[in-house]
């Protein structure tokens, strides 16, 4: 674990932070047995590079059921379950990667994360498309 100089927060990386980006090589270890994330303008950012697609099959879904005068049938129920999935896979992917790597390696966890991510909004959307 190493503390960042740029945006503060304590990552489990070795060479870059991935909040901001900034250079690690030459930060001692710090004594942290997690990471820890401070709130400012890097980790909006991060956030936002993050969570975008899933926030537009939100918004997406929100349109399609005012559109529908929300009228809920079962493809909309698995559309709206599907996208706030999505959304949670999102928000949560540093701790999903961390329990998921008993049976992925560290480096294919956050591509499984990632597909997660990206095919369940993208059936989100096509179900709102369908009902």
């Amino acid at each position: 674990m190493k503390k960042c100089n740029l945006c503060h927060s304590v990552v489990n990386d070795k060479d870059e932070c991935h909040i901001c980006h900034n250079t690690l090589t030459y930060e001692p270890e710090c004594q942290e047995s997690e990471e820890h994330y401070v709130w400012n303008k890097y980790y909006l950012v991060y956030l936002i590079k993050n969570i975008w697609f899933s926030l537009f099959c939100c918004v997406f879904g929100i349109v399609s059921l005012a559109i529908n005068k929300f009228v809920l049938s079962e493809v909309l129920i698995a559309a709206i379950i599907c996208a706030l999935t999505s959304l949670a896979v999102s928000i949560f992917q540093g701790g999903l990667k961390k329990a998921i790597t008993w049976k992925y390696s560290d480096s294919y966890a956050p591509f499984k994360i990632g597909l997660w991510k990206y095919l369940i909004g993208a059936i989100s959307v096509l179900f709102f498309i369908v009902g």
